[in-house]
């Protein structure tokens, strides 16, 4: 019996090793997604969504950062994503679909940050494990961000590689800037190489300032300045960039960059600038048949 768009009206436990997660279950067209919320050992609470296809197994997991204004439910909602799906099924994928989300602003780090707020990378790893528990061992894993989730997904490109085997990111934002210093003349110094516009290189600059101790800390997560240490001999997965031509943000210029450096090191790097936008996000393009193509091959190489 094919029953799909209904909402089951009741709570369950999902138990995920020693940390659990309450979750609301969805019926969905084309499987299951449950959201709820999952707390680390640590003590620090995710949101999430884990939608789950029809079949029983799926043939690989994403893991789906989402961008300033989001939560664990952007995938569902947002049609970049909804129609990156439909073409990952056509080319005969099914997917599971992890969105972790700590509100609508959150930087992935390893350490703790001045405004407070916590180490959350070690949260997105353990609810990532414990996910992947629950499927088949060997399960491939794939990272897709879009604008913000895209410099977090950056941190697990740089950082825990080996772990993915495969990375796409949309409008990325990566800032040839830090935001650490006299606020008027970094966005004056920005603005003029980048050509970005003076509120958004502003909402930058005050968005993050308070999130790394000093200078050391920002570089330990800037993608740049980590591009800037790959040799020949590190092997990263492959990765595809994208970004819009219209940006107000100057993450065109940040995202051009790290192309150069990654494909100085040799690193597998695919990228796109595309035409178009949707105002203030226009920066956030994706060349959906190309992106499909690109996680396809990435996923059934040898």
């Amino acid at each position: 019996m094919r029953v799909f768009a209904l909402v089951l009206s009741f709570l369950f436990v999902l138990h995920f090793g020693s940390s659990e997660a309450s979750a609301e279950v969805v019926g969905v067209s084309n499987g299951t997604t449950s959201c709820g919320a999952f707390q680390a050992q640590s003590g620090i609470e995710s949101r999430f969504c884990l939608q789950s296809p029809k079949a029983a197994e799926p043939d690989a997991l994403v893991l789906f950062l989402h961008g300033l204004g989001g939560d664990e439910k952007t995938w569902q909602n947002y049609g970049l994503t909804r129609r990156l799906q439909r073409a990952l099924e056509e080319r005969g994928l099914q997917l599971a679909v992890l969105t972790p989300s700590f509100g609508p602003f959150w930087l992935l780090k390893e350490t703790a940050a001045p405004s407070g707020d916590p180490a959350l990378m070690p949260v997105v790893e353990e609810l990532l494990e414990a996910t992947l528990a629950r499927f088949r061992p060997g399960l491939p894993v794939v990272l897709v961000g879009t604008s913000l989730g895209g410099y977090n997904g950056m941190q697990f490109y740089f950082k825990r590689p080996h772990r993915f085997d495969a990375f796409a990111f949309a409008g990325p934002a990566i800032v040839d800037a830090s935001p650490l210093g006299n606020e008027d003349d970094i966005v004056r110094h920005y603005v003029d190489r980048t050509r970005a516009k003076v509120s958004s290189a502003r909402t930058i600059v005050r968005s993050t300032r308070d999130r790394y101790k000093d200078e050391d800390d920002f570089r330990a997560h800037d993608p740049l300045a980590l591009a800037r240490t790959l040799g020949p001999l590190d092997k990263q997965p492959p990765l595809f960039l994208q970004v819009g031509q219209e940006d107000h943000f100057g993450f065109q210029s940040g995202t051009s960059l790290l192309q150069a450096l990654l494909g100085f090191s040799g690193a597998p790097v695919e990228f796109a600038l595309l035409s178009g936008g949707r105002g203030f996000f226009d920066h956030v393009e994706m060349d959906v048949p190309r992106t499909a193509a690109f996680l396809e091959r990435s996923l059934r190489r040898p």
